[in-house]
């Protein structure tokens, strides 16, 4: 398999749904780390900027 032939995993487009939204917070939590707790937030800040455009 060729890696254009791969799809691109969109974890923004993905954090729409909020059960994502969810394991991703607890996920980050869980890490203990707090620059992945902060990521995770960015993550889902650009989601949810997203849905509000598209409404």
């Amino acid at each position: 398999m060729k890696i254009s032939e791969l799809d691109v995993f969109d974890s923004v487009k993905a954090a729409q749904d909020p059960l994502v939204q969810e394991e991703l917070l607890q996920a980050a939590r869980e890490d203990g780390n707090s620059p992945a707790l902060a990521h995770a937030r960015s993550v889902i800040a650009k989601a949810r900027a997203g849905q509000d455009t598209k409404a």
